[in-house]
């Protein structure tokens, strides 16, 4: 399977002053799964999940000044994510 969807970031803080920013990015998505059947009752199935996204820009507020930043490449928040699955599937 394959998909598209949306990513939202949002940070809010408190210090010698108050900050929050937010962002949002278009991320791809894969989901790949196979299941083998052991027995009539018994399978064993296995899969991975990949996420992937990278918020560009960010619109931050500090004491209620805005602005919006563009981070140089080695700055940007990524999201990355690989998951792995496995299982025990048992029917009766």
């Amino acid at each position: 399977m394959l998909g598209v969807g949306y990513l939202h970031y949002r940070n809010e803080g408190r210090s010698n002053a108050d900050f929050k920013c937010s962002s949002g990015a278009f991320a791809g998505n894969m989901d790949f799964g196979i299941e083998y059947k052991l027995t009539d009752h018994l399978a064993v199935n296995g899969g991975f999940s990949i996420l992937t996204g990278d918020f560009k820009k960010i619109k931050a507020t500090v004491d209620d000044k805005k602005e919006t930043l563009r981070p140089d490449k080695l700055d940007r928040i990524y999201v990355r994510r690989l998951d792995f699955q496995l299982g025990l599937v048992f029917c009766y």
